[in-house]
């Protein structure tokens, strides 16, 4: 009979190839592994730059929100001198057309 006589009729040529290809296949894995982990790393890298960039512009937009802010703040007050000057010279303006019809007055009087 076969396999009788420490024979194992081709078999432990099978469990090479087996093991050969269990091997070959578990080594795949293991590199497919360290370039996703690599990619894992990367990409991380780039987030991580990302964030920083995300807060530096939003440090920016906070900037520029406070400059438009104190932009307003002196148009406003710019605003209110300009109508505060606008009704003194409007006030000044009554005065000298008021000086003027008196004083044409006066000439008339005197003639």
């Amino acid at each position: 009979m076969e396999g009788d006589g420490g024979d194992d009729g081709g078999h432990g040529d099978i469990d090479k190839i087996i093991k050969d290809v269990v091997y070959r296949a578990i080594c795949e894995v293991r590199r497919i592994e360290l370039r996703c982990e690599r990619e894992l790393v990367r990409m991380e890298r780039e987030l991580m730059n990302a964030n920083k960039e995300r807060s530096k512009a939003e440090k920016e937009c906070l900037d520029l929100e406070a400059s438009v802010l104190l932009s307003s703040e002196e148009f406003a007050k710019v605003h209110a001198s300009a109508n505060s000057s606008a009704r003194l010279a409007r006030n000044l303006q009554v005065q000298l057309d008021t000086a003027n019809r008196n004083f044409q007055k006066s000439q008339e009087q005197l003639e």
